[in-house]
């Protein structure tokens, strides 16, 4: 920040000023608004602090954290998923079916992670090859999956797993948390291969230009197929980590989670034009919800507030996005 501030008192030209406050707008923001939040909670709560609680906050915010690594997939090719939220309960009650008929614990996890694959699969391809809308094909999926849930239990919450398939959702490793490993380990993954690898720098070159990608010999198809892919495998995973955590998968898990997926990734910087944005600001938006949850039990806001809240935070989202749009253009 300390350059930007540089360039902004050096020089008064309208266009300085405008990428100075592009680059607080962009850089910062979110973390101004964890900040804040954090803050608040620790006015409501003396506690809040509290090792204790500070591990719930990443334990409840895990789920959320690595949708929006699906999710931030998609978005950085200017492509939507909104099947990830289906995905992820679909995936979850098979595995779950699976090992209350006495699978073998093992083979019901690579089932969850390849029901992930195919579903990206079939969105990636209808995407690309056929030309569907993505916001039309994912939206299709997240119906038919909802729908094959019901078929599959008629309603009926499917719980009480062996202790052989929890293991990504309800142990701990030297004392934390597997779910806050697992968060750690995925999302230091996907840094350094979208930010010191090849295919992620093809991935904001794709996302920003895609015939300028293609002209200049990269796959842009190929890179939205394992896009969705990827988005697909993650959802899995994290099905597999909530109903594992909680012992129980129900009809409605994760239902409108894909909403909040949206707001904690363009509130840390995904652009939804596609080309823009990091992971470490992301991770901003997942605390910064977490926080925002965890206020509102504290208050013991009602599920209606809860309801009016997320979709005025949802809306925050949006607006910032347009703002931080209009700031670059006008800084450019």
């Amino acid at each position: 920040m300390g350059d930007h501030a540089i360039l902004f008192f050096n020089h008064r030209s309208t266009a300085a000023r405008m990428r100075f406050l592009f680059a607080i707008v962009d850089d910062y923001l979110i973390w101004i608004l964890l900040v804040v939040s954090l803050l608040g909670m620790g006015l409501i709560s003396r506690t809040f602090f509290s090792l204790q609680n500070l591990v719930n906050l990443l334990m409840n915010s895990t789920t959320l954290g690595i949708l929006v690594i699906a999710e931030s997939l998609c978005v950085i090719l200017g492509k939507l998923d909104l099947s990830i939220e289906s995905t992820l309960a679909f995936a979850a009650l098979v595995g779950a079916l699976m090992v209350k008929a006495n699978a073998p614990p093992a083979l019901a996890i690579i089932v969850v992670i390849l029901i992930g694959v195919a579903v990206g699969a079939i969105n990636g391809i209808f995407v690309v090859s056929l030309g569907v809308n993505p916001f039309m094909q994912t939206l299709s999926m997240n119906i038919i999956l909802r729908g094959l849930m019901f078929v599959l239990t008629k309603g009926i919450t499917v719980y009480g797993f062996p202790d052989g398939y929890r293991l990504f959702g309800d142990t701990s490793l030297l004392g934390v948390p597997t779910p806050i490993l697992l968060l750690a380990l995925l999302y230091a993954l996907f840094l350094v291969l979208l930010h010191k690898r090849q295919w992620g720098r093809q991935m904001y070159a794709a996302g920003s230009n895609p015939r300028a990608a293609f002209l200049s010999g990269i796959n842009v198809g190929r890179l939205n197929v394992l896009a969705f892919i990827l988005a697909g495998a993650l959802s899995a995973f994290a099905g597999l980590v909530i109903s594992t955590r909680f012992d129980a998968v129900t009809n409605t898990l994760a239902r409108g989670q894909v909403f909040d997926v949206f707001a904690a990734a363009v509130m840390g910087g995904i652009a939804l034009s596609g080309g823009r944005g990091s992971l470490i600001g992301a991770v901003g938006g997942v605390l910064f919800l977490g926080c925002i949850a965890s206020i509102l039990t504290w208050l013991r806001v009602s599920p209606f507030g809860v309801q009016t809240v997320r979709g005025c935070v949802i809306l925050l989202a949006i607006v910032l996005d347009a703002l931080k749009n209009k700031l670059r253009e006008r800084a450019l």
